[in-house]
């Protein structure tokens, strides 16, 4: 009677018949668990196949940086890509300064093709205060725009200065191709999208920003627009 009640041990098969249960179950359960994060993460992962808008706009984007990589629209032997990102130069104008030696040619001999010859500028990226000794890095836009100004600007008292920005604002806001290399570096207008716009019609653009700018300062409860029109064509740009 004891040995008929003695548990009998599980033959061969059994064994592996259970082995391969629990081996199933596993795998059933991993591919649950694996289907309820897709389902969850779904909505959210990057959808980078050609039909997807963002792999579009990226494919877009890459297109036109190969693209300015490959043309040379001032033909003065630099790339586009290379004097809008590297030497912030115009790829409109051949000599950008207006010294009569082009760009490729200062770069060449290691000159600025930012600085006339016949003027000495101080220009650096990083700026640093003359009253403090804490750098400041500037946006590349502003110091473009602030490059030219200084190349174009005189020193006049402080009374004077109003007229003086005014005479530097009326300069800069009738030159279209300089105004196409800035909105350019600004990132917010692409080179083919500045292509299609005229030179009449982009001046004529620039300065109805203005004066919406103008008129927004003035609607906000400030009773004459704060900074010279140089400041106002700055805040519209930027």
């Amino acid at each position: 009677m004891q040995q008929h009640m003695h548990t009998q041990s599980f033959t061969k098969e059994q064994k592996v018949g259970f082995l391969l249960l629990f081996v199933f179950a596993i795998f059933a359960v991993g591919l649950g668990a694996l289907q309820i994060r897709n389902t969850i993460y779904a909505p959210f992962a990057f959808d980078d196949t050609p039909e997807s808008p963002l792999a579009n706009v990226v494919s877009t984007e890459e297109q036109q940086t190969l693209r300015l990589k490959s043309i040379d629209t001032d033909n003065d032997g630099l790339y586009d890509y290379d004097e809008i990102y590297l030497y912030e130069t115009s790829p409109y104008i051949e000599d950008t300064d207006s010294d009569g030696i082009s760009d490729a040619r200062e770069i060449e001999t290691s000159t600025d093709p930012l600085c006339p010859k016949d003027k000495k500028c101080d220009r650096q990226d990083p700026v640093t205060s003359p009253t403090s000794d804490q750098t400041v890095t500037q946006d590349p836009t502003q110091q473009r725009l602030q490059g030219f100004l200084g190349n174009n600007t005189v020193m006049v008292p402080k009374e004077q200065q109003a007229s003086a920005d005014q005479q530097v604002f009326e300069k800069l806001i009738n030159d279209p191709t300089y105004l196409r290399n800035i909105l350019i570096e600004t990132g917010e207008v692409s080179y083919d999208k500045l292509s299609e716009i005229s030179d009449e019609d982009l001046v004529a653009s620039v300065k109805e920003a203005m004066q919406q700018q103008v008129q927004k300062e003035q609607s906000s409860g400030i009773e004459e627009a704060q900074g010279t029109p140089l400041d106002v064509l700055e805040k519209t740009l930027f």
